[in-house]
């Protein structure tokens, strides 16, 4: 049962209540219009005690309830606001990512040098097309292609 069945039931029945209550205020009334006086009999007055009793009963039942709800709620406001603070930081992360996936270290702005630069230092330090590639962020096809490009370059200095 939900919260609101519940505050529907309980307004439902707090005003069966009353309207047992106006009633018997209603037949009390008339008895004493007629009479003069208030006839209070066991039975008026332990219906009387029992009704108040019963709403008194249920309506701490209620509160209750709606305390508890309303913990529940504010648990689960402080749960999503926990899930959203995570999303957002693996939002920004997979930005980051991407951002380094579309733009390769090796074709960036901040480096010294252009990649075709780094690729030649990279390869003149002896490391293997795989390293250098992964390295400048190049594929091994174009590390290989400026390979054979600086050895053409060189071997045309040379003559």
């Amino acid at each position: 049962m939900d919260t609101q069945s519940l505050l529907v039931f309980q307004i439902a029945a707090d005003v069966v209540l009353l309207v047992a209550v106006l009633f018997l205020l209603w037949r009390i009334g008339r008895n004493v219009g007629r009479a003069g006086s208030l006839p209070l009999d066991e039975q008026y007055l332990s219906d009387l005690r029992r009704l108040i009793e019963e709403s008194r009963g249920e309506a701490a039942r209620f509160s209750r309830t709606m305390e508890e709800s309303c913990q529940k709620f504010k648990d689960l406001a402080a749960h999503l606001g926990e899930k959203e603070a995570n999303l957002a930081g693996l939002i920004a992360e997979a930005k980051r990512i991407l951002a380094r996936v579309d733009m390769p270290e090796g074709r960036r702005g901040g480096n010294s040098g252009s990649g075709y630069e780094q690729v030649v230092k990279l390869l003149q330090a002896g490391l293997p097309v795989s390293e250098a590639a992964g390295q400048s962020g190049l594929t091994e096809g174009e590390v290989s292609l400026i390979l054979d490009l600086e050895k053409k370059k060189r071997e045309t200095a040379r003559s």
